[in-house]
């Protein structure tokens, strides 16, 4: 049984220089030179095998025809084999350019993000809007606490601690002592007749100036302007205190008025030297050059103390000539006082014959200017010899 017979695939090469029963060689499309399914190369012309004729036989043919015959199929099964052989097919090219269409897949995959990564993603937002939140609610508390902290700490900066202080104004009848809780009122006062007070003794003058007026004490003296004193004797004002604390009212911190009565050698009364604090008097709070600007208050001071003026011609006080600074040659210089000094005779021919009075403004340490008036002890000297 010959191959063809079977079935078998295998492919007889034939021998070189055989021939087809016609004289041809067999060519046979080798089944390797097909074109790859999905190639890009160009199919080349297929070869054209030309038909081989078929042998002429009789009907009885011969042996040596049938084996012709055979040895023709044999070769031209195996010429596959030899165009293969001889004729290979060129590797197929392979295209590395991806189409638009390739592409979108991927890109899609790469953007499908898993529902955990969702969930990441959400949850750092939600945290991030809350640590904002949080930082805003920090720097707002912070800036609340440094304003309640300058606005505590400038109350009690300016709030007033009570008690007499310069530069308030402050009624002679509603004066607060530093030193006792609450508020305190102290009396006004007026000047006494000092005039009335000459030629008597210390016991007589005790009398006429009543209970309001206390001796404090009486000592020697010698006086250059007047030899023939040879005694003082001090009376002090102690002023009316009313008031819830009125009792726990210290008298050092209260304004002052003193009568100072000079003595001479039979124990009577030739000189008289007035001291008061204009707070008690009830004058008004005023600049000086203001208080000073007419007579009033001079011709004032003289009736209340029992004083007539004679031939008296009043001259407003100069500004610059009333003022006394700490250093007069110095740019800041500190206004320390005021001082204007008014003087005459009495119309009496018995003492007293002569006053003086003198109005201060005293500064203290001082102050840059004579506007801050309200901080000034304003004091009446009067004096009658």
């Amino acid at each position: 049984m010959s191959d063809n017979e079977t079935g078998s695939t295998t492919n007889a090469v034939p021998a070189p220089g055989a021939t087809s029963a016609a004289g041809v060689p067999p060519l046979v499309v080798s089944p390797a030179s097909a074109p790859v399914a999905g190639s890009s190369l160009i199919a080349e012309p297929p070869l054209v095998v030309p038909d081989i004729p078929a042998a002429t036989t009789s009907e009885d043919p011969t042996p040596d025809a049938t084996v012709a015959s055979e040895d023709t199929a044999a070769a031209a099964a195996g010429a596959g084999s030899i165009i293969g052989t001889v004729l290979p097919s060129e590797p197929p090219l392979v295209n590395n350019e991806e189409s638009p269409r390739s592409s979108e897949p991927a890109i899609a995959e790469a953007a499908e993000v898993s529902p955990g990564e969702r969930e990441s993603l959400a949850r750092s937002k939600r945290t991030g809007v809350v640590l904002v939140i949080v930082i805003l609610l920090l720097v707002a508390a912070l800036a609340g606490l440094v304003y309640f902290g300058y606005t505590i700490f400038t109350e009690s900066v300016t709030s007033d601690p009570g008690g007499i202080k310069p530069g308030t104004t402050i009624a002679p009848d509603e004066v607060e002592d530093p030193g006792a809780p609450g508020e305190i009122k102290i009396e006004e006062t007026s000047i006494p007749n000092l005039t009335g007070l000459f030629g008597l003794t210390i016991e007589e003058v005790k009398a006429r100036l009543g209970d309001s007026f206390q001796l404090v004490k009486t000592d020697s003296a010698t006086e250059e302007t007047n030899p023939a004193v040879t005694q003082l004797a001090t009376f002090s004002y102690t002023p009316s205190v009313s008031g819830a604390e009125a009792g726990a009212v210290s008298n050092t911190s209260l304004p002052t008025e003193s009568i100072y009565a000079s003595l001479d050698a039979s124990g009577k009364v030739i000189d008289i030297y007035y001291v008061c604090d204009m707070q008690l008097l009830g004058y008004p709070e005023k600049s000086f050059d203001e208080l000073l600007a007419g007579s009033e208050t001079v011709a004032g001071v003289l009736a209340s103390a029992g004083v007539e003026p004679r031939d008296f011609s009043y001259t407003p006080p100069n500004p610059e000539e009333s003022i006394s600074y700490d250093n007069p040659n110095s740019p800041n210089r500190k206004v320390v006082k005021q001082t204007q000094i008014f003087s005459g005779r009495t119309s009496s021919d018995a003492l007293p014959t002569v006053w003086t009075l003198t109005i201060t403004y005293d500064f203290g340490t001082g102050v840059a200017s004579a506007d801050e008036f309200r901080q000034a002890t304003r004091m009446i000297n009067l004096k009658l010899a």
